[in-house]
């Protein structure tokens, strides 16, 4: 496969915190983690896209310039890291206390950051020193094997994504709300003037 036909297949109906979520490897559910996410080609994406609009083909190339390493702290053990922490020459990082984005951990970044921390793990302050702030030191080390690739819905645009790759997305159908008409006198009815109860001309209550 190509790099200019392979493209993630994202389930655009959800997010997992800010990030967005792709169909697993094989079609096996769902993973915001880019190492699992299945590789299709142009055809098969927007097979699965004309089958159901809202999962939405992305050149793979586009998404992967566009990652950063996120940790979730579901993964994280005191019992795996603990071993680390003998190492005299252990680097830490610094999660920051009750910072999450979903279940990714907030890092505190270097002083004078602009944030100060998130969820970056790239970007995380690391040190031999432990902080007296209220911050919780992880080996570094450790943190590395928990990291995966991750992308903020905010930093992707489909129109820049899929320029020049003669890709049209289908325009999802707005749903029309059938019009409400009176069971006594058959005149139409707002859905506020429905659903509060008895008709004002005929007196008639339709609501089922």
């Amino acid at each position: 496969m190509s790099a200019g036909d392979a493209f993630y297949l994202q389930d655009s109906r959800s997010l997992t915190g800010d990030y967005m979520m792709f169909w697993a490897q094989d079609g096996k559910g769902y993973t915001s983690d880019l190492r699992k996410a299945h590789v299709y080609t142009k055809d098969e994406a927007m097979s699965q896209h004309r089958c159901r609009e809202s999962d939405i083909p992305w050149p793979k190339e586009y998404i992967d310039d566009r990652t950063h390493q996120a940790v979730d702290m579901q993964y994280l053990k005191d019992a795996e890291a603990n071993p680390y922490f003998a190492n005299p020459d252990c680097v830490f990082v610094f999660q920051v206390d009750k910072g999450f984005n979903g279940n990714d951990v907030y890092w505190q970044y270097p002083e004078n950051s602009d944030p100060p921390n998130g969820t970056n793990f790239e970007a995380a302050f690391s040190s031999r020193i432990l902080q007296a702030r209220k911050l919780t030191p992880w080996p570094l080390d450790y943190i590395e094997t928990k990291a995966r690739p991750v992308v903020h819905a905010q930093c992707v645009s489909r129109k820049q994504a899929l320029k020049g790759t003669g890709i049209t997305l289908i325009k999802p159908k707005k749903y029309k709300e059938p019009p409400l008409r009176c069971a006594g006198c058959n005149r139409f009815m707002s859905s506020h003037q429905f659903w509060s109860g008895d008709c004002k001309k005929c007196g008639t209550d339709s609501r089922p």
